[in-house]
C-alpha cells in the first residue's frame, strides 16, 4: 500500500509547454502543492488535469483551455473512469492504496478511491480552502 497525492488542476496556466507543477499558475493550485510537499515529502505527486486525465507532477504539458466545471454528471463520470484506468496502468490500486486528495469537488466525486482523504472536505468556497491551505504551509 503507497500514499499518493492528487493535487486538482487550475484554469491559470503558462502560455508554454512546462512540467505540471510549474504550468499551473492558480494560487489553489500553488498552495496545495506546497502543503501535499511540506506533509507528505517522499509522497508521488499527481495532477488531476481536465485535459489529460493523471499527469505526474514532473510530466511537460501545453497550454490547453479545458475544465471539469461544467461538465454534465456522465462527461465527469467518463474522465474519472479514464484517471482509474491511467492509475491501473501505473500500478496504483484505487482500492488499496491511500490518497490524499487536494482537488475540488468535481475532479474527485467520482472517483472511486477507497482509501481517500479530501483535504478541502468541510471547506464552503475558495476563501475556506485557502486559508485552511495556508494554515497547513
Amino acid at each position: 500500500m503507497k500514499t499518493i497525492l492528487l493535487n486538482g488542476c487550475s484554469k491559470s496556466k503558462l502560455d508554454k509547454c512546462d512540467p505540471a507543477g510549474d504550468f499551473y499558475k492558480g494560487s489553489m493550485f500553488k498552495k496545495s502543492l506546497a502543503a501535499a510537499r511540506k506533509h507528505y515529502p517522499n509522497a508521488p505527486i499527481y495532477v488531476l488535469s481536465a485535459e489529460y486525465g493523471l499527469v505526474p507532477i514532473n510530466q511537460v504539458l501545453c497550454p490547453y483551455d479545458e475544465t471539469l466545471n461544467g461538465k454534465k454528471a456522465d462527461e465527469i463520470k467518463n474522465w474519472s473512469d479514464k484517471v482509474i484506468g491511467q492509475m491501473k496502468s501505473i500500478g496504483i490500486d484505487p482500492q488499496n492504496d491511500t490518497f490524499i486528495v487536494f482537488a475540488g469537488k468535481n475532479y474527485r466525486k467520482y472517483l472511486p478511491l477507497s482509501n481517500a482523504t479530501n483535504m478541502f472536505d468541510g471547506c464552503r468556497g475558495i476563501g475556506e480552502i485557502l486559508k485552511k491551505l495556508n494554515q497547513l504551509i
